[in-house]
C-alpha cells in the first residue's frame, strides 16, 4: 500500500459498480450478515433498458435472495417471449418463426429443470427492485455519484481512492476486499493490468430506445426479437414493454452520426414498413461489438465480475445472467473467509470456476451471432444484392417451384441451430458445471447430456454440477431441492439411513461443524420425496450423501455411508485448511477437472 496509515474509513468489502452484478454481490453478502459499501459514479440505477432476459438460473438466485416474487410480479412472462420472428418488415412478409426461451416444444424441458420461470424485464426497471432489497438489509452503505479512481493492495487489505462527482472531493476507503463490477470499461480491471482476450471493437451498433405502438404487428406472434431478412441497414427490434416500447438495433459504420435522429428514424421506419406508426426516440446508445473475456478475474484481494470480465453481443441473453452468477459464486466464499472459517485460498476457486464459464459464454454467443448474421443468405439475400431482389426472394419463398423449395430447405438448415443452442440453450443457462475449484470429484465418469451441451440439460449430482431441482413436500407445502440449501453453510443432504452421517457431523471439530448443516430427504416425517423424483436423480444410495455449496453447486458426494469417515477431510479440503491440488485457469479452455481426492 502507499503507507502503513489506514484510510479514514473502512468496510469489509468495497463494491465498485451498482449494476446487477454489483447489487447482487452486495445483497448476497448482506443476506449472510456481511457488511459492504456499494458505490457508483452515476446518480442512480440504470436509466435505459439494456439487458432484459432473466433466465431461470438468475431467478433461482433471486429466489435464494428473497426477490424472486417481486420480479415475477411485474416481469413479462415466458409467453410474451415465445417467438423469434424473421420478416422483411413488421408490416410485410414473414419468412420464419421459431419458439424460443423455453416455450413451445421446449416448455416441459424447462419447467422440469427449475422451480422458477424465465421472464423478460428491462434492466432499468429491474435494478430498482434489487436496490430496494439491498437498502432494506441495513448492511450496505450505498453511495451514488461516487467514482472509483484507483487502488493499492497488500497482504493486509486494499485502499481505494474515491471521488465525489458533484464536489470533486477525494477520499480513501480501506477494505479487506475490492470488487470491480464496473461494467464493460472496467477501471478496476485496468488497474489490475488484466487485458481481455478475443474479439474487441469489431463493429458499431446503435441501440435506440423508442416508443411505437406495434401491437397490430406483434401481439399475434408475441416475442422479444424481430429480425430483418433484408440486410440493407434496417434495424431489428427488441421488446422492452409490450407492445409499445422497443429497442431498435442497427449496425452502422463509424461515420454514422448517432445524434441525427432523422437518419435513425429512417432506418426504423424501413423495418416497420408502416408510415402511419408514430415513433418517439427516447434514447440512443452506441455500442461496440465484442466477443472477449478476461483470462483471470482476480488478483490478490481484488475480484472482478459481470461485463468487466466478459463482453459480448446480446444474443442468447446471457450477459446479465452470467454476471449475477459470478456474484453468487463469490459471495459465500467471501463470507467464509471474512468469518475466519475458511482460508483465503478458497477465494482462488472463483477464477478456477468462473473463467471457464465466461469463455463458454463467449463461444456460445459468438456461434449464435454468426448464425444470425448469415441467416438472410440462406434465402439468397447476400450483401450487395439489390433490395428489390431481396424482398422478392422473401415474397416468393413459399411458391411451388424448385428454386423456392431449395431456398426453404436452406432456411430450415440455417434455423436449426437457432432452435436449439441459439434460443433454447438450457444447458448453457443452468447446466454448466465446474470442473475445478471448490469441488472434490468422486470416482464416477461425468454423466453427459444427450445432444449439444449448450442445448441439452442433464440433471445430476456429479460434483461441480448445480443441484438438480425436483419438487419435495414438507408440512403440506411444496418446496424445491434448491430451497433446502442453506445460504451460509454447506448442506449435507442425506436419506432415510442418515444416522452415520449425523454422528459424523456431531463428531467434527467445532470449526467444521459451523460450516455444514444436515438436511434429510425421505422418511415418514420432515421433507418427503413424495413423487420419488429425488430418488430418480440423486445418483446415490439410501445411505449416501450429497454435499452442496451455498451457491447450489455440488461440492462432493458419497454413494454410501462407507465414505462417512472422509467427511471431515473433505470439508477441510474445501475450505482450504487442508492441501489440495489446484488447476491453473490458463490451462482451461473446455474445462477439465483435476481431482483432489477420489471417493466413493
Amino acid at each position: 500500500m502507499e503507507s502503513n496509515k489506514k484510510a479514514a474509513e473502512s468496510t469489509p468489502v468495497l463494491i465498485v459498480g451498482a449494476g446487477p452484478a454489483g447489487m447482487v454481490e452486495a445483497l448476497a453478502l448482506a443476506r449472510q450478515g456481511i457488511r459492504s459499501t456499494l458505490l457508483t459514479m452515476y446518480p442512480y440505477t440504470a436509466h435505459t433498458p439494456r439487458a432484459h432476459v432473466i433466465n431461470q438460473r438468475t431467478m433461482e438466485i433471486f429466489r435464494a435472495l428473497g426477490i424472486e416474487e417481486s420480479v415475477d410480479a411485474v416481469a413479462d412472462p415466458a409467453e410474451f417471449m415465445e417467438n423469434n420472428v424473421w420478416v422483411t418488415t413488421m408490416a410485410g412478409t414473414e419468412v420464419a418463426r421459431i419458439s424460443a426461451w423455453g416455450t413451445g416444444p421446449n416448455r416441459q424441458r424447462y419447467s422440469d429443470a427449475s422451480p422458477c420461470n424465465m421472464c423478460n424485464y428491462p434492466q432499468h426497471l429491474l435494478e430498482p427492485i434489487i436496490m430496494k432489497a439491498v437498502v432494506e438489509t441495513g448492511l450496505v452503505d450505498v453511495r451514488f455519484g461516487h467514482e472509483y479512481l484507483s487502488h493499492t493492495q497488500d497482504e493486509r487489505g486494499v485502499i481505494s481512492r474515491i471521488k465525489v462527482c458533484e464536489s470533486g472531493h477525494e477520499y480513501s476507503i480501506d477494505s479487506s476486499y475490492l470488487i470491480g463490477a464496473d461494467g464493460g470499461r472496467s477501471r478496476v480491471l485496468d488497474q489490475l493490468g488484466i487485458q481481455h482476450e478475443g474479439v474487441q471493437n469489431a463493429g458499431r451498433v446503435l441501440f435506440v430506445w423508442i416508443e411505437a405502438d406495434l401491437s397490430r404487428y406483434a401481439q399475434h406472434r408475441p416475442g422479444i426479437l424481430y429480425h430483418p431478412v433484408v440486410p440493407d441497414g434496417r434495424v431489428g427490434l427488441i421488446l422492452v414493454r409490450p407492445w409499445n416500447e422497443w429497442i431498435a438495433g442497427a449496425y452502422v459504420d463509424d461515420s454514422f452520426d448517432a445524434s441525427n435522429h432523422d437518419a435513425i428514424l429512417a432506418l426504423i421506419r424501413r423495418f416497420i414498413g408502416d408510415e402511419t406508426i408514430s415513433i418517439r426516440i427516447k434514447h440512443v446508445s452506441p455500442w461496440s461489438v465484442n466477443g472477449c473475456s478476461a483470462p483471470q478475474y482476480s488478483r490478490g484481494r481484488v475480484f472482478c465480475m459481470g461485463d468487466a470480465v466478459h463482453r459480448h453481443a446480446p444474443w442468447n441473453g446471457l450477459g446479465l445472467n452470467t454476471g449475477v452468477a459470478d456474484a453468487f459464486n463469490l459471495a459465500w466464499k467471501l463470507k467464509f473467509v471474512l468469518d475466519g472459517v475458511a482460508e483465503p485460498s478458497l477465494l482462488h476457486s472463483y477464477d478456477a470456476e468462473r473463467v471457464p464459464i465466461g469463455r463458454q459464454v463467449i463461444r456460445r454467443v459468438g456461434e449464435t451471432t454468426a448464425q444470425m448474421v448469415n441467416l438472410p443468405a440462406s434465402i439468397g439475400n447476400l450483401p450487395g444484392l439489390p433490395v428489390s431482389e431481396m424482398v422478392l426472394n422473401a415474397e416468393t419463398l413459399f411458391e411451388n417451384t424448385t428454386a423456392a423449395a431449395e431456398r426453404r430447405e436452406a432456411l430450415n438448415t440455417a434455423l436449426e441451430p437457432l432452435r436449439t443452442t441459439g434460443f433454447n440453450a438450457l444447458g448453457a443457462e443452468i447446466g454448466y458445471r465446474y470442473r475445478a475449484g471448490a469441488i472434490i470429484a468422486d470416482s464416477t465418469a461425468e454423466p453427459l447430456p444427450e445432444g449439444h451441451p449448450d442445448h441439452s440439460y442433464r440433471a445430476t449430482t456429479w460434483p461441480g454440477a448445480r443441484l438438480p431441482h425436483v419438487w419435495l413436500e414438507t408440512s403440506r407445502k411444496r418446496l424445491s431441492t434448491l430451497d433446502i440449501i442453506k445460504g451460509a453453510a454447506f448442506t449435507l443432504i442425506v436419506g432415510i439411513e442418515s444416522d452415520k452421517w449425523r454422528d459424523a457431523v456431531a463428531s467434527l471439530p467445532p470449526a467444521l461443524q459451523s460450516v455444514v448443516e444436515v438436511v434429510q430427504i425421505g422418511g415418514a416425517y420432515g421433507i418427503r420425496d413424495i413423487y420419488g423424483d429425488w430418488r430418480r436423480v440423486r445418483e446415490i444410495g439410501e445411505d449416501g450423501a450429497v454435499l452442496v455449496r451455498p451457491d447450489h453447486h455440488v461440492a462432493w458426494r458419497a454413494m454410501a455411508a462407507n465414505s462417512v469417515q472422509q467427511l471431515g477431510e473433505i470439508l477441510s479440503c474445501l475450505i482450504g485448511s487442508a492441501p489440495r491440488q489446484e488447476v491453473a485457469t490458463d490451462d482451461i479452455t473446455e474445462p477439465r477437472y483435476a481431482p483432489v481426492a477420489a471417493t466413493n
